[in-house]
């Protein structure tokens, strides 16, 4: 408490010591039981607020953890769903040249087969005279023939590919 001596001094009192005239005078007490009550229970209070206030700062300290940790798990996430996307798009991009290429050799393929077919001829009647139909029209009996093949085998492969998506 504050107040002012009989010389007119201004000071005040604290369990620690009285502070007089801007000097703090220790107090020179050796044990507890030396204190008044009045002194304990500020005591008593001031170990109150101090745990109060090193709770407080716990719990500031833990919800700035949680929240870094938070961040950290969501630009962890955000990570690897990046790099699972750039897997799956590269994967496609694999997918996509591998069918190129595949088509480039079997258009090669088929060109070569139909030079050779065209030297030798149709195999049987039904096909020579299939050849000379299209003829008339302006069309390429080897590469209708040609044509037929990959419908049948564009189907196939799709019927491959709807069996697997069903899991039979």
């Amino acid at each position: 408490w504050a107040g002012r001596s009989r010389s007119g001094e201004v000071f005040r009192t604290h369990y620690g010591g009285t502070f007089t005239n801007g000097r703090f005078y220790k107090n020179t007490i050796t044990s507890l039981d030396q204190l008044s009550e009045q002194h304990k229970k500020e005591i008593m209070a001031d170990l109150e607020d101090d745990r109060q206030r090193r709770v407080q700062e716990l719990a500031q300290r833990q919800q700035k953890l949680a929240a870094r940790e938070q961040r950290r798990q969501m630009k962890e996430a955000k990570r690897l769903q990046a790099e699972a996307q750039q897997r799956r798009e590269a994967e496609a991009r694999q997918e996509a040249e591998y069918r190129e290429w595949r088509e480039r050799v079997r258009a090669e393929r088929c060109r070569e087969q139909r030079v050779r077919e065209r030297e030798t001829g149709p195999s049987s009647e039904a096909d020579r005279e299939e050849l000379r139909r299209l003829e008339l029209q302006g069309r390429d009996f080897y590469q209708e023939r040609e044509l037929k093949h990959k419908e049948l085998l564009e189907a196939s492969l799709r019927a491959a590919a709807a069996r697997a998506a069903d899991g039979h």
